[in-house]
């Protein structure tokens, strides 16, 4: 009898064991993640797509946290949920320039079918992973945008702005800007300057061969990979920033004119995407 009742207290010893790591397994399972959020925001390159054209992006993430593991990409579904997009890698293959620099780097292909944008955040876990807790970025934004080309220059362009030409010249401009009441609106214009004479920048825009840019603020930009120079002019209270690309015997002049693409950052993203 004592036996048997032994036994029946094991049984319910054990049987209380089980449903214990049941219960933690289960607590474990359905606890939710975490988030921290002291991630740097990804870099994007380009920062836009085509439309309905599959083409490679590369996404760095600074890291310095050495006790982070597992870092990756997500990206933002039509639920709002975050998915995984890719990983991230730091040993100077796959697209990563330098090994073991913090830079973890993902190269993924990317097709969009709709102006929609893409939403990417970097996402890690911290030691030990079973504490739930991961540190994720601000998201960045990878836009889609249709791309369309002029004398041989090819680029990408917000899907709100209209384009015709005026002149030889090609002008972009957001079709709710276009108010001939209240004048042209802001607007950015593709021209393209002869050069037969060889002049440099300085000496061809000052004011006799082409527009005078002599006195106007000026630093170095690449534009498709072309030694560049942006010119901000002041004209009372109103801005415009001109680019100055040259491109064999002519310069392509790339005008933002009243700064609103710039202040929006669609005008350097413009200048990112293109392409000769």
């Amino acid at each position: 009898m004592k036996r048997t009742s032994s036994i029946v207290i094991l049984a319910l010893a054990l049987l209380s064991l089980g449903v214990l790591l049941i219960v933690d397994r289960l607590a474990i399972a359905n606890r939710s993640e975490r988030e921290i959020p002291d991630l740097p925001i990804p870099t994007l390159r380009p920062g836009v797509v085509t439309l309905d054209e599959p083409q490679p992006i590369t996404i760095e993430v600074r890291i310095d946290n050495l006790a982070l593991v597992n870092p990756s990409i997500e990206y933002l579904d039509e639920r709002n949920r975050w998915k995984h997009f890719g990983h991230l890698r730091d040993d100077g293959n796959g697209g990563d320039d330098v090994a073991h620099d913090r830079v973890f780097t993902s190269v993924q292909r990317v097709e969009r079918e709709s102006g929609e944008s893409l939403f990417l955040r970097a996402h890690a876990m911290t030691r030990p992973q079973r504490d739930h807790i991961v540190h994720v970025s601000p998201p960045a934004e990878l836009r889609s945008w249709p791309r369309m080309s002029i004398n041989g220059v090819s680029f990408n362009h917000p899907p709100d702005l209209v384009s015709h030409s005026v002149e030889g010249t090609l002008v972009l401009r957001r079709s709710v800007d276009i108010d001939p009441e209240q004048g042209e609106g802001p607007y950015i214009r593709f021209s393209i300057d002869p050069n037969p004479g060889g002049l440099d920048v300085q000496d061809y825009y000052d004011g006799n061969t082409g527009p005078d840019l002599q006195d106007s603020p000026m630093s170095p930009i690449s534009v498709g990979e072309i030694p560049s120079l942006k010119f901000v002019v002041s004209t009372g209270l109103e801005r415009t920033i001109v680019v100055i690309v040259p491109v064999d015997d002519s310069f392509l002049r790339i005008t933002d004119y009243g700064v609103t693409f710039d202040a929006s950052e669609a005008f350097s993203l413009i200048l990112n995407s293109i392409r000769f």
